[in-house]
């Protein structure tokens, strides 16, 4: 799981882990009492960019797109 400021990537190597994960997390903003905009919510991506990386369920890697601008 990734947690910055206001967004929360959850990534698992398989669908279970994934779920189980999912759960934990959505629980914990439950018992705080925290919302989360269903407008931003995106769920079973393969992989996502974010701040110029690359998140999947092979882990995290720099963004080849990054790379090639440097």
């Amino acid at each position: 799981m990734i947690v910055l400021f206001d967004d929360i990537l959850v990534y698992s190597m398989d669908w279970a882990t994934h779920l189980h994960y999912l759960q934990l997390v959505l629980e914990v903003l439950q018992e705080n009492h925290l919302l989360v905009k269903l407008s931003k919510c995106n769920f079973d991506q393969k992989q996502i960019g974010y701040l110029g990386h690359i998140v999947s369920n092979e882990g995290i890697s720099v963004d080849p797109a990054k790379i090639e601008a440097i």
